[in-house]
């Protein structure tokens, strides 16, 4: 399983979505965490809602709270201080950015991508704005890609745009791309845990799981259970036909996350494919009813109806 997908949560990322990081920061170019945020949020929420108290035309202290809203999921109120930063000053492109990023994940991504659209205009060579704005284009793959590149020819060192392009090519079916850019992102960041979870998924996708297997077991070696690696190495194993082990590696990561309908699915072909049908046909129908097409995500990676 990847770390994000369309619909997710930008400040979870899942299938890209149990990561740490998400979404850039177009003013300081850091990846916000949610988990690391959420400790020092209320001290930061203190501290810039003084200095707009101090002055309240001060815009970047209206941005810099919006970013911390975001960074506690309160994205509504993250978009009234961005939009109150943005009434200050319409050529602050961070704040465009951050409201974006606030839309984004309230679900509305005709906003977040005008916001990112006038974030660029602002600045041209915001390369974190191009990766945000091909983040929020959803199911488009193609001008996903477009974003995703352009941010690459801005920051060829931009590790998150090559994931970002990955995903898009695989969405795409084009796994042979999907695993260079993969490739590419293991290269800059060589110790991120999920880097190698990325290339392992799209080898295994591409038919190729028993060179998937490696990246797997690194990326689970760099961070011990995390459930998505674990159904990303459940998925391998069910395509080399241990089904066995894949059920195994599905029972650890359905402990982390219950309602994985992936982890749900796959752990039910698995079980198929041994003969029990009736646990495995209960697991496929829990993953219906949490991910509706779920069969047929299995299916446009090759595996269905119990078969490779």
């Amino acid at each position: 399983m990847l770390y994000w997908a369309e619909g997710s949560k930008e400040r979870n990322s899942v299938r890209f979505c149990n990561s740490d990081v998400e979404m850039v920061d177009s003013s300081s170019g850091s990846w916000i965490s949610a988990s690391r945020s959420r400790q020092r949020s209320s001290g930061a929420i203190q501290e810039y809602a003084q200095a707009v108290r101090v002055d309240p035309s001060h815009a970047r202290a209206f941005r810099n709270l919006c970013a911390v809203y975001n960074e506690k999921g309160e994205y509504l109120r993250a978009v009234k201080e961005c939009s109150e930063a943005i009434r200050i000053n319409p050529n602050l492109t961070s704040a465009f950015n951050s409201r974006a990023i606030s839309y984004r994940n309230l679900g509305d991504t005709d906003r977040a991508v005008q916001d990112y659209d006038q974030a660029i205009r602002l600045d041209p060579n915001n390369a974190s704005a191009y990766y945000n704005r091909g983040f929020a284009r959803g199911r488009n793959h193609d001008l996903a890609i477009a974003d995703y590149s352009e941010a690459i020819r801005l920051d060829p060192n931009f590790a998150r745009a090559f994931s970002g392009r990955a995903t898009a090519y695989g969405k795409k079916g084009n796994y042979e791309r999907a695993i260079a850019d993969s490739d590419e992102f293991i290269r800059l960041e060589p110790s991120n845990y999920f880097a190698f979870n990325d290339r392992c998924w799209w080898r295994a996708v591409a038919g190729k799981a028993r060179e998937a297997l490696p990246d797997c077991e690194e990326s689970l070696r760099l961070k011990p259970n995390d459930a998505n690696a674990l159904d990303s190495r459940g998925f391998v194993k069910l395509r080399l036909g241990d089904f066995n082990g894949a059920i195994a590696d599905y029972n650890l990561a359905l402990r982390l996350n219950p309602r994985q309908a992936e982890s749900l699915y796959g752990r039910g072909l698995a079980k198929i494919r041994k003969g029990d049908n009736v646990g495995g046909n209960a697991d496929v129908s829990a993953a219906k009813a949490i991910q509706s097409d779920v069969a047929d995500e299995f299916a446009r990676y090759g595996v269905m109806n119990g078969r490779k």
